[in-house]
């Protein structure tokens, strides 16, 4: 079966692009051939990505132009749409669906309900995939047909433990601190990913333990729309009291590195080795992969209790959101609460050996239903073959 993947390119060090590549390298060419329509790249060359043909956007957003032109053009036999569906609503419509091949949306469920765009983008949809089992009760629960449900994975042959004291060297990080971790997109306001929230609960965290030490994976500029991280450090230092200093108490990657694509996986599993706990004030997710790899790497985590998070919080804590509010898609997220974060951090500080490591155990042994090479052989595998069968695509 000839198969259009239209998400970000594979080579792009975000979540989307970084799960494409994980599942497309490993489905085998000479059972189902894939190529991807790349809507982040104005690139209008055809491009070779490990053995797999790549097509730029075209020249509309998110490459609605192009969808139909390529799956003409790779003589695709299906489309799979991976990522947020609302910036093409209302730019579909069903002569969009009839000029494209049969679509599978494969899509986030960061809301709760599922926001009404999502639901109207998915109606010319010939299947559904949700990657958390909190998206699958949802898009059912709001009616939506023929939705099954694949989780996202990692690569745990990167992703294990492995020697803290080393990882923090090279992290730079200062001996003898409890450290806290972010890793996320600093993006958008309201800040999705609850920076905010981070850093005051943080704040909150330094009263009680002065040695803690935050390290955030992200942007810490407003280059994104997002949080100044040193401007809200300094006013959060004059709230709580506390010291709040970039490098002294704070740090965070090469922004220049960051920007470029320069961490892979190995680095980003050192990441989660050198800290003693990952922190995600989320107010939604659609998934939340890096609580999976940081407890793959025997690191516990945070999150708030809501949406996909709910459901992957195996070595770690919960913490129940203050309240939810109403976004702009016409549906509710939820409000982290920074005292319940603090309070969070502080628990984990004071776990004991035996108590750490057998939280630890838990976790390592949850996140094998995670595993990337699992999933593509026992979930991915076959559902592309029944979606072939039923299309009447076998000879």
């Amino acid at each position: 079966m000839r198969i259009l993947w239209v998400s970000n390119g594979p080579y792009k060090p975000f979540a989307y692009g970084l799960q494409t590549a994980e599942i497309i390298r490993r489905i085998p060419q000479d059972r189902h051939q894939i190529a991807v329509l790349d809507f982040t790249t104005q690139n209008h060359v055809i491009q070779i990505w490990e053995g797999i043909r790549l097509y730029g956007m075209g020249y509309q957003q998110w490459g609605i132009d192009m969808a139909a032109p390529c799956c003409k053009h790779w003589r695709a036999d299906v489309m799979i749409t991976f990522f947020d569906l609302h910036p093409w609503a209302g730019n579909m419509g069903q002569t969009w669906f009839t000029e494209c091949a049969p679509a599978i949306a494969l899509c986030p469920v960061d809301h709760d309900p599922p926001a009404p765009t999502l639901i109207n983008a998915l109606d010319g949809f010939y299947k559904t995939i949700a990657y958390s089992r909190f998206g699958e009760a949802a898009l059912k629960g709001a009616g939506v047909q023929n939705v099954g449900y694949i989780p996202h994975g990692i690569n745990l042959k990167v992703f294990t433990p492995g020697d803290k004291a080393a990882a923090r060297k090279r992290l730079q990080i200062p001996e003898g601190r409890f450290v806290v971790g972010f890793v996320g997109d600093n993006k958008g306001q309201p800040n999705r990913k609850g920076i905010p929230q981070l850093l005051r609960s943080f704040a909150m965290l330094k009263r009680e333990i002065p040695a803690a030490y935050l390290y955030m994976h992200a942007l810490v500029g407003e280059e994104r729309g997002g949080v100044d991280v040193r401007y809200l450090a300094q006013q959060l230092c004059k709230e709580y009291g506390v010291s709040l200093k970039p490098d002294l108490d704070y740090g965070f990657p090469s922004q220049f590195d960051l920007i470029h694509g320069v961490y892979g996986n190995d680095d980003m599993a050192d990441v989660y080795r050198a800290i003693d706990v990952l922190a995600l004030p989320t107010m939604g997710e659609g998934f939340g992969l890096p609580l999976i790899e940081a407890q793959a790497c025997g690191t516990p985590v945070i999150a708030t209790d809501c949406t996909a998070c709910s459901e992957l919080v195996f070595n770690g804590i919960a913490v129940k959101p203050l309240d939810k509010w109403w976004t702009a898609f016409r549906s509710y997220q939820f409000l982290p609460d920074p005292r319940g974060f603090a309070k969070a951090m502080q628990e984990i500080a004071r776990w004991s050996d035996e108590w750490r490591e057998a939280s630890r155990n838990i976790g390592l042994a949850h996140v094998q239903d995670y595993d990337i090479d699992k999933i593509v052989s026992e979930q991915w595998l076959p559902y592309l073959d029944a979606v072939e069968r039923e299309l009447c695509l076998t000879s």
